[in-house]
């Protein structure tokens, strides 16, 4: 995979993310005493078909090494929320909505793979929830 085909995912491609899971993995704090609820996020999508026409193995290490070319003009705010309800006895006895953020920027970016077999790319990126 050459440089400008790496980049070109990054630059047209990450709009077509899905997120496919998200799990809280602890909290932290803002600096301003509030609490910050931190998650990854399993996110999947199929690359432009350019990326599997050469059958060279994928160079990891000099794929991360790219992603430090790339700023903050390249980034792809996530919005999701999902909504958590306690019931008892088909009563609903609690209802809390979470909103989670995913900027995918390199420096969120903490894992990714190709997957040659069903053409698709697995990212897996740090977001965040305010804690209310």
């Amino acid at each position: 995979m050459k440089k400008e085909d790496f980049l070109q995912i990054f630059k047209s491609g990450f709009h077509k993310l899905n997120l496919k899971k998200a799990v809280k993995v602890g909290e932290t704090d803002n600096g301003q005493g509030k609490k910050i609820e931190v998650y990854l996020g399993l996110f999947e999508f199929t690359p432009p078909e350019q990326i599997w026409m050469d059958n060279a193995p994928i160079d990891y290490d000099f794929l991360k090494s790219l992603l430090k070319e790339f700023d903050q003009e390249l980034s792809n705010v996530i919005i999701r929320q999902y909504t958590r309800k306690v019931l008892k006895n088909s009563k609903t006895l609690k209802k809390t909505v979470t909103k989670y953020v995913f900027d995918i920027v390199p420096k969120n970016i903490l894992a990714f793979k190709f997957y040659r077999d069903t053409k698709t790319m697995r990212l897996v990126v740090k977001g965040y929830c305010l804690k209310r």
